[in-house]
């Protein structure tokens, strides 16, 4: 969306508005990007919100109001979440992969500084719990216990590489193949 989010209630068959506000750190509590990329809920029923720019955000759904945390001073783009094992949050969020720890409201980064112009785009788990996340450059395996990741970028339009570089999803069947 680019003016804020909605929220579909299929019971009242209503859509409840949540637009964008100017940043005001008296108040707080809103939205301050209209620009939402991803949405997420947690396997705690956490509500997660990527933005364009203001970081990732939390919806507290007790008091109605979006609490904002930011990498730093950076104002990335969250193209996509994804929740680990550890219950932590991965985050495809521009030129790196960040992962925030919702107890401790910390982010660590990692893949930065390793390629010039990588946007990341998607994250998927796969079941030994590596992460593929698709970007611009192809795609990258990352495996959070070791830390460790490869990247997969051959274009060759046949069966030893990919088709195009741009990758923007991935889905795994239960045969564990990656599409």
């Amino acid at each position: 969306s680019y003016a804020g989010i909605d929220c579909y209630d299929p019971a009242t068959n209503t859509v409840r508005n949540f637009p964008y506000k100017a940043y005001n750190p008296e108040t707080g509590g809103y939205l301050y990007n209209e620009s939402v990329y991803s949405v997420f809920e947690d396997s705690d029923q956490r509500l997660w919100i990527g933005s364009e720019g203001s970081g990732l955000y939390h919806f507290n759904r007790q008091a109605d109001t979006f609490i904002n945390y930011l990498f730093g001073t950076n104002k990335l783009a969250i193209h996509d979440i994804a929740e680990g094992v550890d219950e932590n949050l991965w985050l495809a969020a521009d030129d790196r992969l960040l992962c925030f720890d919702p107890e401790n409201e910390t982010f660590q980064a990692y893949l930065k500084d390793r390629f010039e112009t990588v946007e990341l785009l998607h994250i998927d788990q796969d079941q030994r719990d590596r992460l593929w996340i698709a970007s611009n450059k192809g795609y990258f395996i990352f495996d959070p216990r070791t830390r460790g990741y490869q990247h997969v970028n051959k274009v060759t339009g046949d069966s030893t590489g990919l088709l195009t570089e741009r990758i923007h999803s991935f889905t795994q069947t239960d045969s564990a193949t990656m599409w």
